[in-house]
């Protein structure tokens, strides 16, 4: 097929492009912000079974995608995602990333170890206001007093969904997962425990789980004093020390999940993300074992 008869294709005007975006997290520079970009553009295929690679191109270079920090908008032809897609399947995430000569740094925002905490104790109880999440942090000596307004504290927590319409909602919606074999898909999840020390003080911990879908077998847990991205990242790259790399790994819609360092990893290695249902932690196979380890 010859790729300079595509291009010549007719496009529609800018105003009817679909948007594409990125949360905007900080986890990740600059030039990865760039390169995820480019990977959702040649996502469907690289990884979509029910379209042809063409077509799936085709449909990207119908759509913007939108930076997270500078809202500049990208559009990419049909023989530029030909290219990215040939640069990824020969190098990689490397391959997406282009040279940039300056910093230009990015705005001061809420730490992301920060939001994690304002987004669960959102989720403790969906009807706690904002006034009342940073009263709780500042009496905890999570955040210093007058730091946090607000304001920005609810326009957080709408922008990621943690909104108590939202929160309430029952969904009882499943996606259906087929595996024939082992290694082929982990799931992951997080569970929250409170445990006492010899001077009687309570502390939270964390245990992250990776287990085999196929055949239900722990492929490595921990337990850690936070549950913060780097955690996830380690217990993840435990699991895949001692078994071997997945093709695909199902997780829910948490803030480390979704963060876009462990999204730019997993393509960086070739593991397709596979997300749970929004506000339906009932979806998750992983979810018993976790309650009950």
């Amino acid at each position: 097929m010859n790729i300079d008869n595509l291009i010549t294709e007719g496009r529609p005007p800018m105003n009817e492009f679909e948007v594409v975006s990125l949360p905007d997290d900080k986890t990740i520079r600059e030039d990865q912000i760039v390169a995820m970009l480019k990977y959702n553009a040649i996502y469907d295929a690289l990884h979509s079974e029910d379209i042809s690679v063409h077509e799936a191109l085709k449909k990207a270079s119908l759509k913007k995608y939108i930076h997270p920090t500078t809202r500049k908008e990208y559009s990419f032809s049909l023989r530029t995602l030909y290219r990215y897609l040939k640069s990824y399947k020969s190098f990689n995430m490397e391959g997406l990333k282009r040279s940039t000569h300056k910093n230009k740094g990015r705005p001061k925002v809420i730490p992301v170890e920060l939001c994690e905490k304002i987004f669960s104790l959102k989720l403790q109880l969906p009807i706690r206001s904002s006034r009342k999440i940073i009263t709780m942090l500042e009496l905890a000596n999570e955040a210093e007093r007058d730091s946090l307004k607000e304001r920005t504290v609810s326009r957080l927590l709408k922008q990621h969904g943690y909104t108590r319409k939202s929160l309430r909602q029952v969904r009882q919606h499943y996606k259906k997962i087929n595996v024939d074999n082992i290694y082929e898909l982990y799931v992951s999840d997080i569970k929250e425990f409170w445990i006492r020390d010899e001077y009687d003080e309570v502390h939270k911990i964390y245990l992250f789980i990776i287990i085999d879908y196929h055949s239900r077998r722990i492929m490595h847990a921990q337990f850690y004093s936070d549950g913060i991205l780097l955690r996830l990242e380690d217990c993840f790259k435990k699991a895949i020390v001692k078994f071997g790399i997945c093709s695909k790994i199902y997780v829910d819609n948490g803030s480390v999940y979704i963060a876009n360092n462990f999204k730019f990893a997993c393509a960086s290695i070739g593991v397709k993300l596979i997300f749970a249902s929004e506000y339906w932690p009932q979806g998750k196979p992983c979810v018993p074992y976790c309650t009950s380890f």
